[in-house]
């Protein structure tokens, strides 16, 4: 069996598993993100059962510093899931064929 993997673009490796109770003040956005996430993770035969597709993914999106990674982290601690965090530039160059500027 294959560990769920949720990719998000930021920066760096989840290093501690972060659940949902540890975050203060959000529990709206928590509780939308333990249906939209963690519920077709974890409970996946339900939505078999069902016949219904769960959804493939979640953008979450504002300004720096609103916490989008922290609810992404607890989004895969609560799940039991791998965070993997990818930053766009370390990806991708807005010149085709140039290679990032680390280690060349």
């Amino acid at each position: 069996m294959l560990c769920p993997v949720i990719l998000l673009a930021s920066a760096g490796w989840a290093s501690t598993p972060l659940t949902y109770a540890a975050l203060g003040g959000v529990q709206h956005l928590a509780a939308q993100l333990r249906q939209l996430v963690t519920l077709p993770l974890v409970s996946g035969h339900l939505f078999a059962h069902l016949r219904v597709r769960p959804p493939r993914g979640v953008l979450l999106h504002g300004p720096p510093g609103s916490g989008k990674t922290v609810l992404a982290r607890a989004a895969a601690g609560d799940a039991g899931a791998t965070l993997l965090v990818i930053n766009g530039p370390e990806i991708m160059s807005e010149w085709q064929g140039a290679r990032s500027g680390k280690g060349s």
